[in-house]
Formats: structure tokens, C-alpha cells, sequence
């Protein structure tokens, strides 16, 4: 009889774990990061879970993962494994702060096998969408699932500037979007101007 448990039975059983709903009081992400610190061998499991989806839910988590993973000299391989980065404002009354809208700068590049990403209850208008969003987004060419989510944007143009600098896309999920609409007054002035005939 062995006096340890294999590496594959603890490796199963990290990996249920990492399966459990992250809702439940944040249970999920707690019980992995116990579950590094228990011996060396439950820690690439452990740690392969962890990073698999990120959660940020409020610009502390944002800021601390930034700070201690993003710009640690040995934590900052981790992102490479992340395959979901989920951002939400856990406060509905609150702000997100600028961790949404930092996130696409700040880990362009940072995440070659991110392929989900839902932001949910941010505000676009902060940072609006500009002809240098393509080249920045095109960093995150392996997004294949989107999901939007209470977001407000300037114009429809900014969505539409979003979903096409994503090529990848197969599953694009879309709830409450707005942005500001125009009244018919406003275009008016541009279309109606003085037109000068020449006479020969």
C-alpha cells in the first residue's frame, strides 16, 4: 500500500474541483489556491486550474492580478494557459473602474489561448473604440466565443468596429447593448447644405 495518493487520483480530483461553479462564494478560486500550497505536487494541477479562467469582479481582483501575476517576473508565463477571462461589476450600483477598459491594453498579447471573453456591465464610452482598435484587438485573434453584456457604447459603430477586428468568432452572445440615439433633427444640418451652380 502506498503512503501517498498518486499523482493522477490528485490530479482528477484538482480538476473537479476547478469544475465547480466560481459563484458559490468564490469557493472554486479559493479552494484551488489551497489546493497549491498543500505540496509540490499539487501545485502545476493546481495552478493549471486556477489560471484556466479568470474572474475579475472588481478593480481590486483586477489591480492584484495585474500587479502580482501580470508584472511578476515568475508568475507572468501563467496568463499563457488562460482559456476564459471573464470581467463583471459584482456591485450593479458601482463601477468597474478601468480594469475593462485596461484589459485589452494592458494584456494584448499576454493571452495566446484565450478563447472566451465576457464583459458584462462596462462602459465602452470611456474608452471609445478608435481606427487603432482592429490592430489592438487583432492580439486577441484566438477569441472564438464573445459574450457582451450591459455595455454601453458611443455609437453602433464601436460594436460593429468590436465584432470585426475578431475574424475567429463562432459563438457571440449579445444582451442589453446601447448606445445613444440620434435624433433625426441632428442630422439634418449636415445634409442640408448651400450648393453653388456654375454657369458656362
Amino acid at each position: 500500500m502506498p503512503h501517498y495518493i498518486p499523482p493522477e487520483i490528485t490530479d482528477a480530483i484538482i480538476s473537479a474541483v476547478a469544475s465547480e461553479d466560481m459563484f458559490v462564494d468564490g469557493a472554486r478560486t479559493h479552494t484551488l489556491a489551497m489546493c497549491a500550497l498543500v505540496c509540490r505536487a499539487w501545485l502545476p494541477r493546481s495552478r493549471a486550474k486556477l489560471f484556466e479562467v479568470v474572474w475579475i469582479s472588481n478593480q481590486r481582483s483586477y489591480d492584484l492580478l495585474v500587479e502580482r501575476v501580470l508584472r511578476s517576473e515568475t508568475m507572468s508565463r501563467y496568463p499563457t494557459s488562460v482559456n476564459g477571462f471573464h470581467i463583471y461589476n459584482e456591485n450593479a450600483e458601482g463601477s468597474l473602474g478601468s480594469a475593462a477598459r485596461l484589459f485589452l491594453v494592458e494584456f494584448a498579447g499576454k493571452l495566446p489561448g484565450l478563447r472566451d471573453l465576457f464583459v458584462l456591465d462596462n462602459d465602452w464610452t470611456l474608452q471609445r473604440p478608435s481606427v487603432k482598435w482592429p490592430l489592438l484587438l487583432s492580439r486577441f485573434h484566438t477569441i472564438t466565443t464573445l459574450r457582451l453584456e450591459n455595455c454601453r457604447f458611443s455609437c453602433f459603430s464601436d460594436v460593429r468596429r468590436l465584432l470585426t477586428a475578431l475574424p475567429l468568432i463562432s459563438a457571440l452572445d449579445i444582451w442589453y447593448l446601447t448606445w445613444p440615439t440620434v435624433s433625426q433633427e441632428l442630422h439634418l444640418p449636415s445634409t442640408l447644405r448651400s450648393r453653388t451652380y456654375w454657369q458656362s
